[in-house]
């Protein structure tokens, strides 16, 4: 496992030639939005139900940001 603070990650973002989105230790509340969506998307979708194909656990997390982004607006 690497963690958003290890060694392993960051060399792996410079590989890649992506910019880290977090900023240091102690820093939990910029990332609570995030990982409040994450929580939420595995409780109503992943968790609830098998899906038989990757394609259908793809629609249901499009279905799930879409109706998400609704209720915000």
């Amino acid at each position: 496992m690497i963690y958003s603070t290890s060694h392993g990650l960051k060399k792996r973002i410079i590989e890649a030639k992506r910019t880290h989105s977090m900023s240091r230790v102690g820093r939990c509340m910029e990332n609570a939005p995030m990982e409040s969506f994450w929580a939420t998307l595995t409780c109503e979708r992943y968790d609830l139900k098998r899906y038989e194909t990757f394609k259908a656990l793809q629609q249901a997390i499009k279905s799930f940001i879409i109706t998400n982004a609704i209720k915000k607006n």
